[in-house]
C-alpha cells in the first residue's frame, strides 16, 4: 500500500493529464492516478486491508521502481496504431478490454493473489511496472530480486499462476515492437527457433480481440511516436511484453498465435500464460500492417530458485572444456627436458657438418 500511496501522491501532483510519467513516456498522470486509486479501492473492498493515512516522500522516484538495471531491449510489447486518425479508429474498433462480466470472488486471504492479478490487468500501468520488476530480475539474476512491494506482488502472482495454468489452449497475443526486435523475430525461425517471455503474459481467445486491442492500448514513446497528444489517456490496457520501444524507433504491429499453451481464463475475457515459452517454425504472414507469427508452446519445468542456481552451475561446468591431463611423475622423470633435447640436436648437427666437411 505504501507504493500505491506514493504513486497517487506523485501522479496527483503532476496536475497535467498529458504529462507522461513512466515506462518510456507510455502512461501519463491521469492513467496512473486512476489505476492506483482503483487498486486501493479494490484492496479496501475485498482484502480487509485499510491503508493508513500517510505522507510519502520521494514519490516520483518510487514510480520508477523495478526499472533500474533492466535490459530495456527485453521489456515491452504494448501499444496502439501509430498511424493517423487515432480518435476515429478508437470509435469504430470494438474495445476488447471489457471486464464487467467478471464474477470471481476476490474476498479473503486465499484470493489475494487473484486480487493482485485483477488489479494489474485492469489497471495496466501497474502491470507494466510489475513486469519491469520481474524482467529486471530474470535478465540480471546476479543482482537478485529487487526489494519492494511490487517485486513481492510479482513473485506471488508468478507462484500462483504457475499452479493455475493447465491444458492446451490456443491463445492470441498482440504487441508493438521496435525495428531491431522485429528483425530478431523474423530471424527466429531460421536459427534456434526458440522464444521465451518472462513472468506472465495475458492474451485473448480470438484473433479479432488481439487485433482490436491495438486501438485501445497506449504505445511506448507517448506523443513523440504516436502523434497522439494525450499519450495513454483513455486507453484501457497493455499488451504482451517484448522489447522497450523509445526515441525515434520504428513501431511494428505483431500478433502471436500460440498453440498448445497451458493457460487459465481470467476476468472472463483474458487468458493468462505463465513463462510463455516455445518455438516459431516459420516466417510471419502479413495481414495489412500486422505480422502474424505462429508459435507452438513448450512448457518449462517449474524450478525453485535453488534448483535454478544449481542448473546454471551445472550448465556452466558442462560448457567448460576439461583440463589437460597431468603427466605421471614416472613419465615426467623419463622424458628428456626440452633444453637437453635442443642441445643434443645442435651437437648432432655440428657432427653432421664435420663429417660433410
Amino acid at each position: 500500500m505504501k507504493h500505491a500511496e506514493a504513486h497517487i501522491k506523485a501522479a496527483d501532483a503532476n496536475k497535467s493529464d498529458d504529462k507522461t510519467v513512466i515506462l518510456h513516456d507510455k502512461w501519463n498522470a491521469k492513467d496512473v492516478l486512476a489505476h492506483w486509486k482503483d487498486t486501493v479501492e479494490q484492496f479496501k473492498k475485498h482484502s480487509g486491508f485499510e491503508p493508513p493515512a500517510m505522507e510519502m516522500e520521494g514519490g516520483d522516484e518510487m514510480m520508477m521502481e523495478g526499472m533500474e538495471g533492466m535490459d530495456m531491449a527485453a521489456m515491452n510489447m504494448d501499444a496502439v496504431d501509430p498511424g493517423a486518425g487515432m480518435e476515429s479508429m478508437e470509435k469504430t474498433v470494438p474495445n476488447p478490454f471489457v471486464y464487467d462480466k467478471d464474477a470471481r470472488d476476490y474476498a479473503g486471504f486465499k484470493n489475494f493473489p487473484a486480487l493482485l492479478l485483477r488489479n494489474m490487468i485492469v489497471n495496466a500501468s501497474i502491470f507494466d511496472e510489475a513486469k519491469a520488476t520481474a524482467i529486471g530480475w530474470e535478465f540480471n539474476p546476479q543482482s537478485g530480486p529487487k526489494k519492494g512491494e511490487l517485486a513481492s506482488a510479482a513473485a506471488l502472482i508468478s507462484a500462483a499462476a504457475s499452479k493455475a495454468v493447465k491444458g492446451e489452449q490456443t491463445v492470441w497475443f498482440s504487441a508493438f515492437v521496435g525495428a531491431q526486435d522485429k528483425l530478431s523475430l523474423d530471424a527466429v525461425h531460421t536459427g534456434s527457433k526458440k522464444i521465451h517471455f518472462p513472468w506472465i503474459s495475458v492474451g485473448w481467445a480470438t484473433k479479432e480481440e488481439a487485433v482490436n486491442a491495438f486501438a485501445h492500448s497506449p504505445a511506448p514513446g507517448g506523443k513523440g511516436l504516436m502523434g497522439d497528444m494525450m499519450g495513454g489517456v483513455g486507453k484501457a490496457g497493455a499488451l504482451l511484453t517484448f522489447g522497450m520501444v523509445g526515441g525515434d524507433d520504428e513501431l511494428h504491429q505483431v500478433v502471436f498465435e500460440v498453440e498448445k499453451a497451458a493457460a487459465f481464463q481470467f476476468l472472463d475475457c483474458r487468458w493468462v500464460v505463465h513463462r510463455l515459452n516455445g518455438t516459431i517454425e516459420a516466417a510471419a504472414t502479413k495481414e495489412d500492417k500486422i505480422s502474424i507469427y505462429k508459435m507452438t508452446a513448450a512448457a518449462l519445468a517449474p524450478q525453485t530458485v535453488k534448483q535454478w542456481e544449481e542448473s546454471k552451475t551445472a550448465a556452466a561446468a558442462a560448457a567448460t572444456p576439461p583440463a589437460a591431463a597431468a603427466t605421471p611423475p614416472a613419465a615426467a622423470a623419463a622424458a628428456p627436458k626440452t633444453d637437453e633435447m635442443m642441445g643434443e640436436m645442435m651437437m648432432e648437427e655440428k657432427m653432421m657438418e664435420g663429417e660433410t666437411a
